[in-house]
């Protein structure tokens, strides 16, 4: 099908009356209407649909006469079809407020329904819902980017969002800052180029992006309870997964670090399965087939079995989370929430810890060969010298466990640290607190 350029040009002038065509950076098509200020990505060029989205127009101006309702100034009338329950379409709307970042219903309309406020437990406050609805009013703003205006001191708003992340990811092992310092420095490279350019205009793929993210800091803020007594200051803070709140960094970072892990006790695993395989072809350990096996070769038989299954479980493991890192916070949570209806999260604690668990019990079983090869077959003064090394390394062992669990068990420092900080200052200007 060939056709003319003044043809093309001809053609794409051919908007519905009244309405003017956009498309979204990302490719979706959606019409505006200048004069009635409504919005809608239904496809006014099918002569059905036109008519109905004019008619529920007229029903919903009709309505606001009667009710003698006024708008907020600029405020955008919002309308998309719906599939029926009962089959067909059903029109859904919402009316978006570009002065107070928020969005409305001439009905009644219960916030539990949003995505955050569905999600999130103990949601009492006005106030917090607040930041659950101006997240959403960023989401209408991202898909409908050209209508929006992108202001200088929008920008600088973001910047100053994304250089307090940024200080708080690197003072902080706790941030509740849902990007990396490196993801953190792309995002304030972005919005420096959204400052030099011309602001005050109407660039889809500049307010696309800043929609998207403003979004996403706003919607954090609704997630940690911001401006609320129970505000979330660490991301610990009433644990990563008891309230089922997964962070994307926490999670990427944890999968990683067991895939590294993983990795690592396969290769250990491995170089013990040679060790044992070596050991069983020592000409004095190994007996003819029709001779029983001694407890030396069962004990290395065991071993073996073990650092097999260690490196099999190893290799399963790192072939199946190789890519969970990538997953969203919301796969995440998911994949955590579909868990052992009775264990659950116990069963994957135990899953993961498995490889490591093997490899040490492998390790014990060849240990015990190789003991029970130098106490049963050496003489008077080998067993003696194997018995003084084994007590010395056990020892040394039994004191370096000692250890490290002392000191991973130190007493919590939050709960006194605002009043050791008292304390100094008290010590420091002179000052008496009493309580």
């Amino acid at each position: 099908m060939y056709y003319y350029c003044d043809e093309i040009d001809e053609d794409s002038q051919h908007n519905p009356p009244g309405w003017e065509s956009h498309v979204h950076p990302e490719g979706a098509p959606y019409f505006f209407h200048p004069e009635k200020r409504v919005l809608t990505e239904a496809n006014l060029y099918d002569e059905t649909t036109f008519v109905q989205i004019h008619c529920d127009i007229k029903t919903i101006d009709d309505f606001l006469r009667a009710q003698n309702i006024r708008l907020p100034q600029g405020a955008d009338l919002v309308l998309d079809l719906l599939p029926s329950p009962s089959g067909g379409t059903m029109t859904g709307y919402y009316f978006a407020d570009y002065t107070n970042r928020c969005f409305f219903f001439l009905d009644s309309f219960d916030t539990a329904n949003t995505t955050g406020c569905s999600s999130v437990t103990g949601v009492t406050s006005i106030a917090h819902v607040r930041h659950e609805i101006e997240a959403n009013y960023w989401y209408h703003c991202f898909l409908f980017p050209t209508i929006c205006e992108l202001k200088a001191e929008m920008v600088d708003e973001l910047r100053d969002i994304v250089l307090h992340a940024m200080g708080d990811v690197m003072t902080s092992t706790t941030s509740t800052v849902p990007y990396t310092a490196e993801d953190l420095q792309n995002i304030l490279s972005i919005s420096n180029g959204l400052r030099s350019i011309n602001c005050r205009t109407h660039f889809g793929g500049s307010m696309c992006i800043y929609s998207r993210l403003m979004s996403i800091f706003v919607r954090q803020r609704f997630l940690n309870f911001h401006g609320q007594p129970s505000a979330r200051l660490n991301r610990d803070q009433s644990a990563m997964w008891v309230d089922r709140m997964m962070w994307h960094t926490a999670w990427s970072q944890f999968i990683r670090k067991l895939n590294d892990e993983w990795q690592e006790l396969t290769l250990y695993a491995t170089v013990l399965l040679n060790a044992n395989v070596a050991f069983l072809a020592i000409q004095s350990i190994d007996r003819a087939l029709n001779e029983p096996r001694s407890p030396i070769q069962i004990t290395s038989y065991v071993s073996t079995i073990i650092s097999i299954a260690s490196i099999l479980l190893g290799l399963l493991l790192v072939r199946h989370y190789r890519t969970k890192a990538k997953a969203n916070s919301d796969d995440a949570a998911t994949f955590l929430i579909q868990r052992h209806p009775t264990l659950g999260l116990e069963a994957l604690a135990i899953m993961y810890s498995l490889p490591y668990a093997l490899l040490m019990w492998a390790m014990v079983s060849f240990l015990a060969a190789f003991t029970l090869m130098c106490l049963l077959e050496s003489d008077f003064s080998t067993r003696s010298l194997v018995i003084a090394t084994w007590i010395v390394m056990a020892a040394l062992i039994g004191w370096s466990i000692w250890i490290i669990t002392r000191s991973s068990h130190k007493p919590p420092r939050k709960r006194w640290m605002w009043f050791n900080f008292f304390r100094r200052c008290s010590r420091t200007s002179g000052a008496i607190f009493a309580c």
